[in-house]
C-alpha cells in the first residue's frame, strides 16, 4: 500500500473570490488599526485577503499591521511581492522594517527604490535621511533632507533631522537655526532635547540650557523624557553647583510620582536609580537611596547600572557580602558595565574568607565561559588598584607628619647667616607639599562635556605646535559626564608624554572612537618614538618612575587615577622600536536625545499607541 502524497500546488494567477466583502473587510480591518487593535486589525486583513488575493491594498495593510505589531519578519513576507512589483508605499515601509531590524544599507536600498518609483515621496526622503545620520554620513543625509525642505521649508520632522545631522557633523549654529525655523506648532519632546544637547556642546551657560529644559517641560509636561534629561543633566553638574543636586531631587521625585510614570517603567526606573545615586551621596540617606534602587530593581530587574550601583551603595556601607550578588548580577547581565569591575574588585579584597571568594569566581567563571579570562583579568589589574591606593593613604598620613617636621626645622634657621639653608629647606617643603597634592584622590566635580571640546582642550595645552598632532574622529561624539579640569589634565598628561617621545617629524595620532551599543568613548593616542620596553611598561604608571631624564614620573600616575575615579581605564601598548599607543576609555553619558528620534522618525502613525515596540540592533559601528 502507497503512502499519502499531499498533491501539489500549482501556482497561478492570484484569485478573487468575493472582491467587494473583501473591500469591507479592508475597511473594518483600518478602523481598527486606527484604534490601535494591531492583532485583530491582522485576522481580519487575513480574512480579507483569502476573499481577494488580488488586491494589493489589502496585502500592504496586512503588512502594515504586522509592522505596528511588532512581527517584523512576518510583514517582510506579506509585503515581498509588492515590492518586487515596485509598490512605492511598500518598499518604504519594507526599508523601515530593515533599518528596525539593523540592515542599513538594505534599508537605503529600499527606500531609494521607493524614491525611483515615486521621487515625491518626502517619508521615504526623511526616513532615508535618518538611517544616513545612523549610520555617520551626515554630509548626504543633510543634502538628503534639504531636498525635503526645498518641497516643505516649513517641514517639522525635516528640520529637526537636518538639525541632528548638522550638529553632528560640528555645525550647531546652523543646527539652531534649522530648529528655530519650526513652527511653535509642529515643535515635539525631540526638538527640545536636540536644542539642550546642542547648547551642552557648544558649552552655552547652564541658565540658557535650564531655560531650554523649564520650558520643554512646560510644553510637554506628560513626556517624561524631558525631564528625566533635565535631571541628568542637572545630577551631572551637582559638584560644579551646590543647588543643583536639591534641584534635580525634587525634578525626579516628581517624575517618580507622575501619573505618567506608570505607563512607562523603564523611564521611571532610570529616575529612581538616579534618585538612589544622589542620596547615596549623603552620609543620613542611605537607606533611602537602598530603597530607591530596590525598587528601581521591581521595574527593570536587569538593569546593569541599577545592579552596580546597589552593589556599590552596600560595599561602602561596608557589607561587601550583601554587596556580592548584585554586583555579580550586574558584571554578568554587561560584562563590560562602567564601575561593575572596579566594585567586584573592591568587595573581593574586602571579603576576608578566601573560599567564599573562590566561590564567587567560580561563579563568573560558569557564568561567563567565554568572557571570564578578559573579566579575570580587568579584575587583578583592579585589585592591584585597590592596593594601590591604600599605600597612597598611608603615604598621605606619614607625608603630612614630615611635612609638619620640615616647617619646624625649617623655622630654626632664622639668622642671615643660615638664610642659604633655610631656602633649601623652604623649597624641600615645598616640593613635598606639591608632591602631597598631586598624589591625593582627586575629587570630581562632574558636568556634561562634549568630548571634542575636552581633547581639544587637552591638546592645546600639551603643545602649542598644531602640527604635532593628527585629530582623528567619527561624527556624532558622545557627551561624557565628568570634572572638566580634572579630565583634561589627565588627557593633556598622556598627549605631552607622546609629543615629547614622538620624533619631530612623525605627528602624534589622536583617534577617537565610539562605537554603538558600547556605553565607552575610546580615545587612542599613538606616537611614532622609541617604543617601551617590557619592564618600563610594567612600572610606567608608578608615581615617580620616569623614561625620560629629568621626567618627575608623576604626569603618567595621576593621569591614570584620574581615568579611574571617573570609573575609566587606561591601558599601553608598546614594544621597544615602537609605536607606542595608550587607549583610554571613559564611561559615556546617557543620551538625552532618543536615539529613536533620529533613526526611526514616526511620520506616518499619529496615534502613540500604534508605535510598535520594536528590536533596534545596529550593525553600524560609529557613534
Amino acid at each position: 500500500m502507497s503512502s499519502y502524497r499531499r498533491p501539489a500546488i500549482k501556482s497561478g494567477s492570484l484569485i478573487t473570490l468575493e472582491a467587494e466583502r473583501a473591500v469591507a473587510l479592508g475597511q473594518l480591518a483600518q478602523a481598527q488599526l486606527a484604534a490601535g487593535f494591531v492583532y485583530a486589525a491582522a485576522d481580519v486583513l487575513l480574512r480579507a485577503i483569502v476573499l481577494d488575493a488580488k488586491n494589493p491594498a489589502l496585502r500592504f495593510s496586512l503588512g502594515e499591521a504586522l509592522y505596528k505589531a511588532g512581527q517584523l519578519n512576518r510583514a517582510m513576507i506579506w509585503l515581498q511581492p509588492l515590492t518586487d512589483s515596485g509598490m512605492a508605499k511598500a518598499n518604504l515601509l519594507r526599508g523601515r522594517i530593515l533599518a528596525d531590524l539593523g540592515s542599513n544599507s538594505r534599508a537605503i536600498q529600499a527606500f531609494n527604490l521607493a524614491l525611483e518609483s515615486e521621487p515625491g515621496l518626502d517619508e521615504a526622503r526623511l526616513h532615508l535621511g535618518a538611517v544616513l545620520i545612523k549610520l555617520g554620513h551626515h554630509t548626504i543625509a543633510i543634502d538628503e533632507l534639504g531636498r525635503v525642505l526645498s518641497n516643505d521649508p516649513k517641514n517639522g520632522q525635516g528640520l529637526t533631522l537636518r538639525a541632528a545631522a548638522l550638529a553632528e557633523s560640528g555645525k550647531p549654529d546652523q543646527a539652531i537655526e534649522d530648529l528655530a525655523n519650526i513652527n511653535p506648532d509642529e515643535q515635539t519632546a525631540e526638538h527640545v532635547l536636540l536644542r539642550a544637547r546642542i547648547e551642552l556642546i557648544v558649552g552655552s551657560p547652564d541658565a540658557k540650557v535650564d531655560r531650554i529644559f523649564t520650558t520643554g517641560i512646560e510644553q510637554f509636561p506628560t513626556d517624561l523624557r524631558v525631564r528625566m534629561a533635565f535631571g541628568r543633566t542637572l545630577a551631572a553638574r551637582r559638584g560644579n553647583d551646590p543647588s543643583a543636586s536639591s534641584r534635580a531631587i525634587k525634578l525626579l521625585h516628581d517624575l517618580v510620582d507622575s501619573v505618567e510614570a506608570a505607563d512607562n517603567p523603564r523611564v521611571e526606573a532610570d529616575a529612581l536609580f538616579l534618585l538612589a545615586e544622589l542620596y547615596a551621596e549623603g552620609t543620613d540617606s542611605q537607606d533611602q537611596a537602598e530603597a530607591f534602587y530596590h525598587r528601581g530593581l521591581a521595574l527593570q530587574p536587569d538593569d546593569p547600572g541599577g545592579l552596580a550601583g546597589l552593589g556599590g551603595l552596600l560595599l561602602e556601607q561596608g557589607r561587601p557580602a550583601h554587596a556580592m550578588p548584585w554586583l555579580l548580577n550586574s558584571i554578568v547581565t554587561d560584562p563590560q558595565g562602567p564601575r561593575t569591575i572596579e566594585y567586584l574588585a573592591r568587595t573581593m579584597c574586602a571579603i576576608p574568607d578566601d573560599e567564599a571568594v573562590a566561590r564567587w569566581l567560580g561563579l563568573i567563571t560558569a557564568a561567563l565561559p567565554h568572557q571570564a579570562p578578559t573579566v579575570l583579568a580587568q579584575l587583578l589589574r583592579f585589585v592591584q588598584e585597590a592596593g594601590r591606593t591604600e599605600a597612597y593613604q598611608e603615604v598621605r598620613r606619614e607625608g603630612h607628619r614630615m611635612k609638619n617636621l620640615v616647617a619646624v626645622v625649617a623655622s630654626r634657621f632664622s639668622t642671615s647667616e643660615n638664610k642659604a639653608m633655610r631656602d633649601q629647606f623652604d623649597q624641600l617643603y615645598q616640593d613635598w607639599s606639591d608632591f602631597l597634592t598631586r598624589i591625593q584622590q582627586p575629587t570630581p566635580a562632574p558636568s556634561m562635556l562634549a568630548a571634542l571640546e575636552l581633547v581639544r582642550n587637552a591638546i592645546a595645552e600639551a603643545t602649542e605646535a598644531s602640527d604635532q598632532i593628527t585629530l582623528v574622529k567619527p561624527p556624532g561624539l558622545p557627551l561624557i559626564r565628568g570634572d572638566r579640569q580634572g579630565l583634561t589634565d589627565a588627557l593633556t598628561n598622556v598627549i605631552r608624554n607622546a609629543v615629547q617621545a614622538a620624533p619631530p617629524e612623525k605627528p602624534v595620532r589622536v583617534v577617537l572612537r565610539c562605537r554603538k551599543e558600547d556605553p565607552w568613548l575610546e580615545i587612542a593616542v599613538s606616537d611614532e618614538g622609541p617604543g617601551i620596553g617590557l619592564e618600563d611598561r610594567r612600572r610606567i604608571f608608578e608615581p615617580g618612575y620616569s623614561t625620560r631624564e629629568g621626567g618627575s614620573g608623576l604626569g603618567l600616575a595621576i593621569a591614570r587615577r584620574v581615568i579611574l575615579t571617573h570609573g575609566g581605564r587606561i591601558s599601553i601598548s608598546s614594544a621597544p622600536g615602537g609605536p607606542t599607543t595608550f587607549t583610554i576609555r571613559l564611561p559615556i553619558a546617557a543620551s538625552i536625545v532618543p536615539q529613536q528620534m533620529l533613526t526611526n522618525p514616526e511620520v506616518t502613525f499619529d496615534s502613540p499607541a500604534l508605535r510598535p515596540t520594536r528590536p533596534n540592533k545596529d550593525v553600524s559601528n560609529v557613534c
